[in-house]
């Protein structure tokens, strides 16, 4: 739930504290945490929040531990990554090509 308090840095700390519940099984400290951002103009309805880490370890250290988060979230939550253009595209082009090799008959990938 979105706090309310007319105190910005008040609602932040909520939110990091929040954060901090919910990914409780990656281990991750506060100070891993560099920001938390709130998606979206404020409303009546739940707004999606962004948790940028220090560094990109800390943010794989919470993608691995995805399945246990969201088992053990009651919370609906989801988890992603949030990729650049650039390895978007790198990704595009490796799926490609394990296609290509799939569809010759390689079956020793």
């Amino acid at each position: 739930m979105e706090s309310n308090h007319r105190d910005i840095q008040k609602r932040i700390d909520q939110d990091i504290k929040k954060s901090l519940e919910i990914i409780c099984p990656a281990n991750v400290t506060s100070d891993e945490i560099v920001k938390v951002l709130r998606q979206g103009g404020r409303s009546n309805k739940i707004r999606p929040t962004k948790v940028i880490f220090s560094s990109e370890d800390v943010a794989l250290k919470v993608l691995r531990k995805m399945s246990v988060i969201l088992s053990t979230n009651k919370d609906r939550i989801s988890l992603y990554e949030d990729r650049t253009e650039m390895q978007r595209s790198y990704i595009d082009t490796v799926k490609d090509g394990l296609k290509v090799l799939t569809q010759a008959g390689e079956q020793d990938i």
